[in-house]
């Protein structure tokens, strides 16, 4: 019988949705593949060289092409082209800020820019925040801008934001992020104990329930303190992006990560991304204070969107994993796991009764993977072990 560690697999939910991505610097205009060169030129919805897609894997994809907006360089000023779409290439990934309408380079920590007028090149730059570097991605509801639905069959799922927990490291003997004098250190973990609950907000910051503080970088190089400070809405000292797969905390403004800098008794500091034990930290579940990571029926499944890639594990033998989405309109839905768990997947209608597909391995290394027409409504999906009993040792 198998046995499955708690590996990390990936839920990818796939609804083609193509629109020009515009900017209203210099007079405005849109993102255009001009011979394979990223230009600003003047919008044309129905010019099918200002198609972008923005991609589960965060890539910015010409469907007409199959080609991505892609770094030639790290540096300033390094232009931007449209070459063949690679998964995961560093040169391909940008994240979309949007509350300030970026999109950030990640492995250089730049931001897109226009680089002058109407008719100019796309660039990399450093972030400044000017007009030059916002772009709008119109909502597939609307085409426009509009960032939540105008009615009830509409409306943006949201959760509460009240469940505080220790978040907890298990480098050199285990321990919890704890605020001793308003410097965060690690300590035993004690789940009664106030000062080390933590809230990881909508806005990316860990705030200190019992206080109203938050995590605050004091500097951005390597060393640099960790202490609790009042927490400010978008502060860029204060943000920090989880990454589930690797579980590390990565301080966004720096690029670099939150780290446990020796044994017990010692201060967090920021340092460089480097992916050892001492960069780890675990965010119990809120539905069970363990480590389960999504709900084991209908009621209390995972909200996802279409077009993304959520994280999950099978922590347990008999664990099962469900996901809830909304699909705005009629569409061919594909599903698939990636990872070394053998997985099973099937899809269900909105009331959860009956099994619209279900498949084992049609996806790489034994993952499920399925394609079904859908017509706009509610769908859920179960994820488990192949082997149900399976589980880790």
């Amino acid at each position: 019988m198998k046995k499955v560690i708690g590996l990390l697999l990936f839920f990818i939910v796939t609804q083609t949705y193509a629109s020009p991505v515009s900017t209203r610097a210099f007079g405005g205009g849109c993102i255009t593949n001009v011979g394979d060169y990223a230009k600003k030129r003047t919008c044309n919805a129905s010019s099918a060289n200002q198609l972008l897609i923005y991609t589960s894997n965060r890539s910015l994809r010409d469907p007409s092409t199959n080609k991505c907006l892609t770094a030639q360089s790290y540096s300033n000023g390094s232009k931007i082209t449209y070459t063949r779409c690679q998964p995961n290439s560093a040169e391909q990934i940008f994240s979309y800020l949007d509350k300030t309408k970026r999109f950030l380079h990640i492995a250089s920590h730049k931001c897109l820019d226009v680089h002058g007028g109407n008719r100019t090149d796309l660039i990399l730059w450093r972030c400044h925040g000017g007009i030059n570097q916002k772009f709008y991605i119109p909502s597939p509801r609307t085409g426009g801008s509009d960032d939540h639905g105008n009615d009830r069959s509409r409306a943006t799922i949201v959760k509460p934001n009240s469940t505080t927990s220790p978040v907890s490291t298990r480098a050199f003997g285990g321990g919890c992020i704890t605020n001793v004098g308003d410097y965060a250190k690690k300590r035993t973990c004690n789940a009664s104990s106030a000062n080390q609950l933590l809230i990881y907000t909508s806005n990316r910051s860990l705030r200190d329930p019992s206080t109203n503080k938050c995590l605050t970088a004091q500097s951005y190089s390597n060393g640099s303190k960790i202490t609790y400070t009042r927490c400010q809405p978008n502060s860029a000292e204060q943000i920090f992006s989880y990454l589930d797969k690797t579980k590390r905390f990565l301080h966004i403004a720096s690029h670099k990560c939150l780290d446990v800098h020796g044994g017990n008794r010692t201060d967090l500091i920021l340092w460089r991304c480097h992916g050892g034990i001492n960069q780890k930290f675990y965010i119990p579940s809120p539905r069970t204070g363990g480590s389960d990571d999504h709900g084991n029926d209908r009621s209390r499944a995972t909200i996802v969107k279409p077009n993304s890639t959520t994280s999950g594990s099978i922590e347990l033998a008999g664990d099962e994993d469900w996901f809830k989405i909304v699909i705005p309109r009629s569409g061919r839905l594909i599903v698939n796991t990636t990872g070394l768990t053998d997985t099973y997947g099937c899809l269900f209608g909105a009331q959860g009764s009956f099994t619209l597909v279900g498949d084992d391995n049609s996806g790489l290394n034994r993952n499920f993977k399925f394609s079904q027409n859908v017509t706009a409504g509610t769908y859920y999906v179960k994820v488990r072990h192949h082997s149900f009993s399976s589980g880790p040792p």
